[in-house]
């Protein structure tokens, strides 16, 4: 996979922000992703940067509603960094894993105690399992 740097990447890409990067193309969306990294990419949404680049189909997680990175931070919800340690000591694969279940929780209003080894609202509270 192409290493690229900030400056690899035009200013205007940036001068608009937020609203800026939904007009970007799939392909300078990617390159952004790419560039925050594969590591990133995979410990917040539990995607492999090498098989989204292969599918013809991929929305970045912004443009999905599900970015909460700090550069993206949506309102009220905490950055994906701090609470990554803690998902995956609790057996989840992604930090979006979490917030899946929680948003599942939420719409379904049906919690079968069986299927949870710990809540997910308790965990995004405090970023870690008490």
């Amino acid at each position: 996979m192409q290493s690229h740097h900030l400056n690899d990447f035009p200013l205007d890409w940036f001068q608009e922000g937020i609203s800026g990067y939904y007009k970007l193309d799939l392909s300078k969306k990617f390159k952004l992703m790419t560039f925050l990294g594969d590591e990133a990419l995979n410990t917040a949404y539990g995607e492999n940067a090498e098989e989204v680049a292969q599918l013809a189909n991929w929305t970045c997680p912004k443009c999905r509603g599900i970015c909460n990175c700090s550069f993206f931070q949506r309102r009220g919800e905490q950055p994906t960094g701090p609470l990554y340690r803690g998902a995956k000591e609790s057996g989840f694969k992604s930090v979006a894993e979490v917030f899946t279940m929680k948003k599942n929780l939420e719409t379904s209003n049906a919690l079968n105690e069986g299927n949870l080894r710990k809540d997910p609202e308790v965990f995004l509270l405090r970023g870690t399992w008490k």
